[in-house]
């Protein structure tokens, strides 16, 4: 008994449907903040900003004591839920 191979005829480009255009988004997709919304957006900072900001400051100090085993370990924890590890 003969097994033949399938035989796949490829689609010439000309004949594919042409993709629909994405360089512009439709006017009903573009989303405009007012200036009050945005101006406000910018001047308030978020909470975990500040500590970030804090806890940066300490470091340059050098009044932040970093745990580097527990820091090691937060790593290996991330790159193993990431599939790395």
């Amino acid at each position: 008994m003969r097994i033949e191979p399938k035989v796949v005829t490829p689609v010439a480009p000309d004949a594919r449907e042409p993709k629909p255009a994405t360089d512009k988004p439709t006017p009903a997709a573009v989303v405009k903040l007012s200036e009050a919304a945005s101006t406000a957006s910018k001047e308030v900072p978020s909470p975990s900003a500040a500590r970030i900001a804090e806890i940066r400051a300490a470091v340059r100090r050098g009044a932040y004591p970093i745990d580097l085993d527990k820091l090691a370990a937060k790593i290996i924890d991330d790159e193993v839920v990431r599939g790395r590890g």
